[in-house]
Parts: C-alpha cells; sequence; structure tokens
C-alpha cells in the first residue's frame, strides 16, 4: 500500500471513532466496538504511510 492508502485509512479512522464516541451514548457495545475498528485504522493508517505494514507477503 502507498501514502496515499496511509492518509485515507487515517482519515476514516479519525471519522469512525468520532462518530462512535457519539453512538456510545445511545449503545455502548456497539459505540465500543466502533472505538475500537476506529483506533484500527488509525494505526494502520499510520503504519502505511511510514511504509511497513501489518501482513507481510511471502513472496521473498
Amino acid at each position: 500500500m502507498t501514502e496515499k492508502h496511509g492518509k485515507f485509512f487515517i482519515v476514516m479512522g479519525i471519522l469512525i471513532l468520532v462518530l462512535s464516541i457519539y453512538i456510545v451514548s445511545k449503545d455502548p457495545i456497539i459505540g465500543g466496538v466502533g472505538v475500537l475498528i476506529g483506533l484500527w485504522n488509525i494505526v494502520m493508517g499510520y503504519r502505511t504511510s511510514k511504509g511497513k505494514t501489518f501482513f507481510p507477503s511471502d513472496d521473498d
């Protein structure tokens, strides 16, 4: 993945996180899952923008 993908993941993670914080007040379980997904997207976006991946290929 490229740096553009990393920025996309970061932006989507922030949007999911903000919306999930609002949803926590309505339904804590669904909102909590949304917060975790948002944080995961932010971390994955940061690593992707730095050129690292979570799942390296076995093409070596």
